[in-house]
């Protein structure tokens, strides 16, 4: 399964280091038995910080140079 996410995290152009960080940070803090709370945090959701994307990761990375 987490091959899987990993997968998941890369065809959606996520930073994979940043978006595990922040999935295991977020999953103990919410309800695992609402579904809804979980799809938020799959990689293919709009809920997903901009800072976890590529793009993303790359304007916050210009702006401290």
């Amino acid at each position: 399964m987490i091959n899987s996410i990993v997968e998941a995290a890369k065809t959606n152009k996520l930073v994979l280091e940043r978006y595990l960080v922040y999935l295991f940070d977020n999953l103990l803090k919410i309800d695992l038995s609402d579904s809804e709370s979980l799809e938020n945090f799959m990689p293919w959701s709009d809920k997903i910080s901009y800072e976890l994307n590529f793009l993303g990761y790359f304007f916050i990375y210009l702006n401290f140079l």
